[in-house]
């Protein structure tokens, strides 16, 4: 990105972000939200929402630590462990440690088949149950509980609201060969409607 788009998407940034209710901020780590974007959007955006993301590409280079301020964040764990250099041990104190890091209200880390632990801003924690059995595709999972899991961040619902729309996502999405299509709300207050009679 030249130096004259990246001060475009700075400028756009700073004229728009306090008419948003929620900034939710994908670091994929290649390159795009360099320090200047990330200073930008840690203090001025109303409500913050991070996933700092581990991928191939930036493996150990990504780490959400860079990130000062969140009132949200979503990540897994070995982007957690990445993050604290702690490749064993409770991931539960890493949880909190990166809580404590960002001052968040809410916080997620993702398990895969063993469900999601949330955090809420008094440092309790849920943990909450996988809702599939089948996974076709996990690619965008992550994603998809991040997108409703700092939704009901913003809208102060209690973590275990957010944990089980999370969930609900997540597991659609990892049904989703591809991310061939998107989660529709339909659908998604179906499966919900479907969990919770069992």
């Amino acid at each position: 990105m030249s130096r004259n788009e990246r001060q475009k998407l700075w400028d756009r940034l700073d004229n728009t972000i306090n008419s948003y209710d929620l900034v939710l901020v994908a670091d994929y780590g290649h390159g795009l939200i360099d320090e200047s974007i990330m200073e930008l959007l840690q203090s001025q955006a109303p409500f913050l929402a991070i996933n700092c993301q581990t991928n191939s590409a930036n493996h150990g280079y990504n780490l959400i630590t860079k990130y000062k301020r969140a009132d949200s964040f979503c990540l897994d764990e070995q982007e957690i462990r990445l993050a604290f250099s702690s490749r064993h041990g409770d991931h539960g104190h890493l949880l909190q440690k990166l809580h404590r890091h960002l001052n968040a209200e809410q916080g997620w880390l993702t398990l895969g088949s063993s469900g999601s632990l949330g955090i809420n801003a008094q440092g309790e924690e849920e943990l909450t149950p996988a809702l599939t059995l089948q996974v076709k595709d996990t690619t965008g999972a992550g994603d998809a509980f991040l997108a409703l899991a700092s939704m009901s961040a913003k809208l102060e619902l209690p973590i275990a609201i957010g944990s089980l729309l999370g969930n609900l996502a997540g597991a659609m999405s990892a049904n989703i060969l591809g991310n061939a299509y998107p989660i529709e709300k339909s659908k998604l207050l179906k499966f919900a409607t479907t969990i919770l009679k069992v």
